[in-house]
């Protein structure tokens, strides 16, 4: 191994390893108590939301590899919260509800809570993560119609579509699998089959 591989292999293992990161939101006075992710280093973990005065609900959650790409660029751009301290601005604005970010590494534990940052690279690593539980969010409505209320995937496709031409979508290939299931699903009107391949298919092509 040569000297330059030598030493672009000592920063890759100098770099700061992340271990678990969670980020949460609150929503005072809303449907939701609060809506949180819970992942590994890889973008593994869960996503958990608790409708106010229900029991929690969770279910498994993966990023798509973009989605985990742009999840480990706007930790960097934080410097895995190193200014954790300072993220809430102080200023009077409305209330947005409380995010809370956890991230754990070689670093040790930094925590923020802010309802409104000034730091840019926080309202971005915040603004990813609104927008991933509200994604999550209609994937669960999908999911729900597509085993209770069948003929009420058309009107969820349709929300999912709005959002994709508003580029609202954070991690757009975590939708395939669903729209998959619903074009092989059986006893499901061929309007809703439609509208998934197409929409299935915007996105895939949007990946290229």
């Amino acid at each position: 191994m040569n000297a330059v591989l030598v030493l672009a292999a000592a920063a890759f293992l100098q770099q700061p390893a992340l271990e678990r990161f969670s980020f949460c939101k609150e929503s005072p006075g809303g449907e939701y108590e609060d809506q949180c992710f819970e992942l590994d280093a890889d973008g593994r973990g869960v996503f958990r939301f608790t409708v106010s005065g229900a029991d929690p609900v969770e279910a498994p959650f993966a990023f798509s590899t973009r989605g985990l790409e742009r999840f480990r660029e706007l930790l960097r751009a934080t410097d895995n919260l190193a200014e954790a301290d300072r993220y809430e601005s102080g200023r009077r604005v409305a209330n947005m509800g409380t995010k809370t970010i956890v991230a754990e590494g070689s670093w040790g534990r930094r925590e923020a809570a802010f309802n409104y940052s000034e730091i840019e690279a926080a309202r971005e690593l915040s603004t990813f993560f609104e927008r991933m539980i509200s994604q999550e969010m209609l994937v669960f409505g999908l999911e729900l119609a597509l085993e209770f209320d069948r003929l009420g995937v058309p009107e969820r496709l349709e929300v999912i579509e709005r959002e994709a031409d508003s580029g609202r979508l954070p991690d757009p290939d975590r939708l395939v699998p669903v729209l998959e299931r619903i074009e092989s699903a059986s006893g499901l009107v061929n309007y809703a089959k439609t509208m998934a391949t197409r929409l299935k298919e915007r996105l895939i092509e949007a990946a290229d």
